[in-house]
């Protein structure tokens, strides 16, 4: 069953209901990783907002989970930010990539649970060009974060619902394992209008 056929009967449930948002946050997470119950909201638009909420609430998971682990006597591991994959359709408008980066960074700096970098900060390419004008190895990361953000549609009568889901994926780069993932999680929201309609403002 594909990820659109699966939000089908969800959405046949909103309609029963009169559209009226069934998330419970008192739920417990979802043992297959998809954590929480997807909330359906009204607003026809995914916006920025929605989905640096859902960055930072995956990193603090991330966070809990205990996976980043040191591989050497040198501290926190380096962790880099390398990828925000956008595989959704018309409804997801621009995602201004950087500013979800930045939760992410914000929340492991925070924590003190790893040092951080993303490829194009320009004080990170000053030090790897110091550094390699001196002659000095610049630190590989540790583990790298890949965000990629989903979309289905489904249809029920004369509403359409879109459903985002935002997957945060952490892989190895050193270690006994390099090149496996070692945690993987996402988030989900489902936003409705009139078929046909416009998903823009």
């Amino acid at each position: 069953m594909n990820r659109s056929s699966m939000i089908a009967l969800p959405l046949a449930a909103l309609l029963a209901s009169g559209c009226q948002t069934t998330y419970d946050p008192t739920r417990p997470p979802s043992s297959t990783r998809r954590v929480g119950e997807t909330q359906t909201l009204e607003t026809r638009r995914l916006n920025q907002r929605d989905l640096e909420e859902f960055a930072v609430e995956l990193a603090d998971s991330l966070i809990e989970s205990g996976r980043l682990v040191p591989f050497d006597d040198n501290g926190p591991p380096v962790v880099y930010v390398s990828k925000f994959i956008n595989e959704g359709g018309r409804g997801t408008m621009h995602i201004d990539r950087h500013r979800l980066f930045n939760r992410v960074l914000e929340a492991l700096n925070r924590s003190g649970t790893a040092y951080t970098y993303v490829e194009d900060d320009p004080a990170i390419e000053a030090a790897r060009q110091q550094a390699a004008a001196e002659g000095k190895p610049f630190p590989g990361p540790d583990y790298t974060i890949v965000l990629r953000l989903y979309e289905d549609v489904a249809s029920v009568g004369n509403i359409t619902q879109f459903q985002y889901i935002l997957q945060m994926q952490v892989t190895a780069i050193r270690g006994p394992r390099p090149g496996l993932m070692v945690w993987s999680e996402e988030r989900e929201i489902a936003k409705h209008a009139p078929r046909g309609g416009a998903i823009g403002p």
